[in-house]
């Protein structure tokens, strides 16, 4: 809408006959309209196709505030495409999130006052403009941040927004989940510095910072275990491999241990040899909860992002082999750099490849460890686009954005990122900025 001029006092009866028409057929209202309309049943029911039932009509509300809900849906909708842009998502001090400007809206301090409609159905409870903007600041300014305004597809759209603002991601994780995540963040982060200090200068591809991919695997795992998968195919360059090969795949710490001393011996007609940041792993794994799964991490010899291809092979392989048609029980997780994830064109050619007859898998679960550094390179220096997870805008599908410093914050994006790829068997990102 570029003018809010039916927005009067004198338009009432105009819009209360379009909305009638609205109702026996969107499709013959003028486009600007039937986004208004769109938002009031969007608001009355949770984000959902467009419906009739208990939609709240324009009469209801009288003409002087009729401007007043337009605001608050223009806000709502703001917030739900902007929102990740005011998030606190970045640990570091040097890109402050900054707060929503509400002149863009039309808005002063003495319309905050004001009572909405559509807020109140929003929020559940009485609403004004301004418990309105602090209930969406919650929902898509904090820890997590989602971009889904560039997705069409409005059933994945409206379940994104009803996933966000139900609160289902404020819920307090349970004391036990709490003290596991502590003691896996213990873990990873004190074998990194016993690394550190024992084997001076020797490389070994860090993870510090990005520990918490060590609980978002578990996570990743739990949900699968409970929505049906039953394994998973990882790949993953070589920031915070062996983190990985320890504590999630049971890797034994004397094996990495002799690796690094130069004492492990090596069978080469086996294809062994390599140094210990390519190598692979595979186990059998039971969850917190009883499932089991098995477990696969991709050998990966200095190629970076291009295991991505080999991962979505070997998954569609396995989903051939057992006759897993929609993908469900077998499942991709690509791991990627910041940089590389940016910056290597076989990240590109693998998602534009995704949702094709004879490549498809049902969706890829990705991991992006954003230590913002790119290796050597500043987050200025290293892309034209704001997140290094853009690439991903080409699919029509949620990308999260969560401060990896929070570790709850993680785990849950991560489960809720399993939930989609299961429900839609489309690929979904997690973009973990630490």
């Amino acid at each position: 809408m570029n003018t809010l001029s039916y927005l009067k006092v004198s338009n009432v009866d105009y819009l209360e006959l379009a909305y009638q028409d609205y109702l026996k057929n969107p499709d013959t209202v003028e486009e600007s309209l039937r986004y208004f309309f769109d938002g009031m049943s969007l608001a009355n029911e949770g984000p959902s196709t467009n419906t009739a039932s208990g939609a709240a009509s324009p009469s209801a509300v009288d003409g002087a505030s009729l401007e007043t809900e337009y605001r608050a849906f223009q806000i709502t909708e703001a917030f739900r495409r902007l929102g990740h842009r005011h998030a606190k998502i970045n640990p570091l001090p040097i890109f402050p999130a900054s707060e929503p400007n509400l002149k863009q809206w039309g808005i002063d301090v003495t319309d905050l006052s004001k009572p909405t409609q559509f807020g109140a159905k929003l929020t559940g409870q009485p609403a004004t403009l301004q418990t309105l903007i602090q209930f969406l600041q919650k929902k898509y300014c904090g820890s997590i941040g989602v971009e889904i305004g560039q997705i069409q597809n409005q059933e994945i759209r409206q379940w994104a927004c009803q996933q966000i603002e139900s609160g289902k991601l404020d819920q307090p994780l349970d004391a036990e989940t709490k003290l596991f995540i502590y003691n896996r963040v213990l873990r990873a982060e004190s074998f990194e510095r016993f690394l550190h200090a024992r084997y001076v200068g020797q490389k070994r591809f860090s993870v510090e910072g990005g520990e918490a991919i060590i609980p978002a695997l578990d996570a990743l795992f739990e949900a699968g275990g409970a929505l049906g998968a039953k394994g998973f195919v990882v790949g993953m360059a070589h920031r915070g491999r062996l983190n990985v090969l320890t504590h999630t795949f049971g890797k034994k710490y004397e094996m990495m241990f002799t690796e690094f001393e130069g004492n492990y011996p090596i069978d080469e007609s086996k294809g062994e040899g390599d140094v210990k940041y390519h190598k692979g792993y595979s186990k059998d794994f039971v969850t917190r909860k009883g499932h089991p799964l098995h477990l696969t991490l991709a050998a990966n010899p200095s190629h970076l992002e291009f295991v991505n291809a080999v991962v979505s092979g070997m998954v569609k392989a396995k989903q051939d082999l057992s006759r897993d048609g929609d993908g469900a029980q077998t499942v991709g997780v690509q791991i990627h750099g910041d940089a590389a994830f940016a910056g290597q064109g076989v990240c590109y050619e693998v998602l534009n490849l995704s949702g094709l007859a004879g490549y498809r898998t049902g969706g890829s679960i990705h991991f992006i460890i954003n230590n913002q550094v790119g290796f050597t390179t500043s987050v200025r220096d290293a892309r034209s686009t704001p997140y290094s997870s853009d690439l991903a805008l080409m699919l029509d599908v949620p990308i999260f954005h969560v401060n990896g410093s929070d570790v709850e914050a993680v785990w849950k994006v991560t489960q809720l990122a399993f939930e989609f790829r299961q429900k839609f068997k489309r690929d979904v990102f997690i973009d973990s900025r630490c």
